[in-house]
């Protein structure tokens, strides 16, 4: 035999070969044919590796008499094809039994009754394997009610919506906590974080509005008064509404305008119950002066959009009994014989607030607690206190048995009295502050114990935005137990290795 026909002969085998697999490469597979568990979708069928084929649960040897040996009365089992012993299924997903490797039998949940394991009680059918959870509704646990579908498993939190404890607002690294910026609550009623009182983020329906946009200060026809869409015009006439009790509100219970259902007592709209408010929200620019003196009352006050109150014919803000925070106000001008707050009474918490070009005086304390964070005090005029004590910046005066008495990360600069005074025996601590420029240069505080934060070098404050230059001394000079958490403008403190002093945290263009 020639060489040439020994060739064609012994290749014709291998040409007939490839010629098949030619074939059936251009052959669409077999209704049926899968490679994988997900080609037989998610109706209950097993794909059965051995002969790739999708059959139904108990064609397959799951839940169904085919699959028991021997006539066993027991559970039924799966037969591996490759060993012909029986295996009990697994709730962890495929397994192979074949000694090749090769996944001859379907060893995974087809749906939740094959997952025995309580930590993975879910099916994930593509795959087979058991899992902590897919979607929320698979979350039964009161601690653990949402899904992290990045890892199947139940957790407390994975966004915000998910955290339904109100003083617990704020989803962080898959837990609920209370919120500690405003920019936390946006989206949320007025936009304010409670942080001063028990962290949740503030309603409409606890908060009165003041701005001279759009606003009215006399009921109309039972409109609802002091809304985020119909404001109170001046200050004092929200402050009143917040102190009334409920039945004596002029927006008690009143709907928002329209047509009221005789049956039901509402026209449809927005209605704020009948209850004492006790947040003030003061949309700027320009504001009217105001006061509290409601003792056993809580209230807040805050300021947005540049929200500055500029005295009239009388003191900015004046307290005189209960508790009140402000924060983000801006109190300035009002001539020569005015002042910009005081509190002769009650507790007063001011944090975030600039008081300055005010005629006798920032902030006089006396007979109050008081709690002064992150705020500016400058280039007020100079007053006397009890006709013998001189001041100017601040006044710290008698604070009563069981009251705060801080000032804390305070920037007082550019006064033209002493910056910080304290009468008689009250010696108060200015902590954390910038005292610096005030005049007569020499008492820069007076009866008071200054601690001394920035170093020997130039104090360096921006006359107008009163932040702190590159070159200042008073950058990163406290520990964060000797500081707030956070500055004037919200920059967390600190911003370097230590905190700054003042109000402001240095921030590096």
């Amino acid at each position: 035999m020639s060489a040439a026909r020994l060739c064609t002969t012994r290749l014709a085998p291998l040409i007939a070969l490839a010629a098949l697999s030619l074939i059936a490469g251009c052959t669409a597979p077999t209704p049926g044919y899968c490679a994988k568990q997900s080609d037989c979708g998610d109706g209950g069928s097993i794909c059965m590796i051995s002969i790739h084929t999708c059959l139904a649960g108990d064609a397959a040897g799951v839940g169904g008499n085919a699959g028991t040996t021997g006539g066993d009365a027991g559970p039924d089992v799966p037969i591996d094809s490759g060993t012909g012993e029986d295996h009990p299924a697994s709730t962890d997903g495929p397994r192979s039994d074949a000694s090749d490797g090769s996944a001859d039998v379907f060893h995974g949940c087809v749906n939740n009754s094959g997952c025995s394991d309580s930590t993975k009680p879910v099916c994930q059918t593509d795959g087979g394997v058991c899992v902590g959870c897919l979607q929320n509704s698979d979350c039964k646990a009161a601690a653990a009610p949402a899904c992290d579908t990045s890892a199947n498993k139940c957790v407390e939190c994975v966004v915000n919506g998910d955290c339904t404890d109100p003083t617990k607002p704020v989803c962080d690294k898959q837990a609920c906590r209370r919120c500690a910026a405003d920019s936390e609550c946006a989206g949320i009623g007025p936009g304010v974080c409670m942080l001063h009182l028990d962290g949740h983020c503030a309603t409409d329906s606890e908060t009165v509005y003041v701005s001279k946009t759009g606003c009215a200060d006399t009921t109309d026809g039972g409109t609802l008064l002091g809304t985020s869409t119909l404001p109170y015009c001046t200050s004092q006439v929200a402050i009143d509404a917040t102190a009334l009790p409920a039945a004596q509100r002029p927006d008690a219970g009143a709907p928002d305008g329209g047509n009221v259902d005789a049956a039901t007592g509402t026209d449809g709209g927005t209605t704020v119950p009948a209850s004492p408010r006790s947040l003030v929200v003061l949309r700027g620019p320009f504001l009217t002066e105001w006061s509290f003196n409601t003792d056993g009352r809580t209230l807040t006050v805050i300021g947005q959009a540049n929200a500055m109150i500029t005295p009239g014919g009388h003191i900015g803000i004046h307290i005189s009994a209960g508790t009140v925070y402000l924060r983000s106000l801006h109190v300035a001008g009002g001539g020569s014989s005015m002042q910009g707050i005081v509190a002769d009474g009650g507790e007063l918490h001011i944090d975030r607030c600039i008081v300055d070009n005010t005629g006798m005086g920032g902030v006089q304390i006396d007979n109050a607690g008081f709690e002064i964070t992150n705020s500016v005090l400058a280039n007020n005029g100079t007053n006397t206190f009890t006709g013998s004590v001189l001041w100017s910046g601040a006044l710290l005066g008698t604070v009563p048995a069981g009251k705060p008495a801080i000032f804390l990360n305070n920037t007082v600069v550019n006064n033209l009295g002493p910056g910080v005074s304290c009468t008689g025996n009250n010696t108060h601590d200015i902590a954390g502050s910038i005292v610096s420029g005030n005049h007569p240069d020499a008492n820069q505080t007076l009866g008071c114990n200054l601690l001394a934060c920035c170093g020997t070098g130039p104090v360096n404050v921006d006359p107008a935005s009163f932040h702190l230059t590159a070159s200042s001394s008073c950058i990163d000079r406290l520990t964060a137990n000797m500081s707030t958490a956070y500055d004037l403008d919200g920059t967390p403190r600190p911003s370097g290795s230590l905190s700054d002093c003042g109000a402001f945290e240095y921030v590096a263009p």
